[in-house]
C-alpha cells in the first residue's frame, strides 16, 4: 500500500499524488531557468505554495541552493492541512527545499537572506498583493527577477501596475505571469 497520514479531519492517502505527472511550467520559470543557467548557488523564494506543484516543479527546473516556500494555508480552504501535507510529500527529502506556513509579511522580517528569483502567487486582493511586493522586493538580490502569477486577475494587475507601470512595455507580461529584472 502507500503512504498514508491519519488526522483528524480523515484519511489522506498521500500515495495517490503522481509526483512525475506532466505539470507545465510556468512562464517566469522557464525564464529563470534560462537566465540562470548553470548557476548552483541560486536562492529562491515562492509566497502562495498551496499544494507544492509549482515549488516541485521550480525545485526540478532551477536546482536551488536554497528554495523557500510560504503559505498561510489558513484562509483558501476547509482543509488547509490536506495542501499543507501535499506540499510536504511534494517536497520532503530535499534539504534545500524550507517550507514555512505564516503571513508571507511576517516571514519577511525574520527572514535576513538575499534571493536572486521571488515569485508571488498569494492572495490576489490588492492589499495582500501590495504587502507581498513591498515586504519582499527589498530582499532581492542585484539582476534577479521579481514577479508572480495572476496578472489576469484584477486585483493582482491593479497593483502590478500601479507598482511597476513600465511592465507591460517592457514585455514583462506573459499569460497571467508578470515581472521585473532587478
Amino acid at each position: 500500500m502507500g503512504e498514508l497520514l491519519i488526522k483528524e479531519e480523515g484519511l489522506y492517502e498521500l500515495n495517490k499524488i503522481n509526483l512525475d505527472a506532466k505539470y507545465n511550467s510556468r512562464t517566469l520559470t522557464n525564464l529563470a531557468k534560462e537566465k540562470f543557467k548553470g548557476r548552483t548557488d541560486l536562492v529562491v523564494l515562492e509566497i502562495g505554495v498551496h499544494a507544492g506543484q509549482n515549488l516541485r516543479d521550480m525545485w526540478r527546473n532551477l536546482n536551488p541552493a536554497v528554495l523557500i516556500g510560504i503559505d498561510c494555508w489558513d484562509i483558501m480552504t476547509d482543509l488547509p492541512d490536506r495542501f499543507i501535507l501535499e506540499t510536504w510529500y511534494r517536497c520532503h527529502g530535499h534539504p534545500e527545499i524550507i517550507i514555512i506556513k505564516g503571513w508571507s509579511q511576517n516571514v519577511a522580517k525574520i527572514i535576513g537572506l538575499q534571493f536572486d528569483f521571488i515569485y508571488i502567487d498569494g492572495s490576489h486582493f490588492p492589499a495582500d498583493v501590495r504587502i507581498d511586493i513591498e515586504s519582499w522586493l527589498p530582499k532581492m538580490k542585484k539582476d534577479g527577477i521579481f514577479g508572480g502569477h495572476d496578472y489576469n486577475m484584477d486585483g493582482v494587475k491593479q497593483v502590478v501596475n500601479e507598482l511597476f507601470p513600465n511592465a507591460n512595455n517592457d514585455g514583462a507580461i506573459q499569460g497571467s505571469d508578470w515581472w521585473i529584472l532587478t
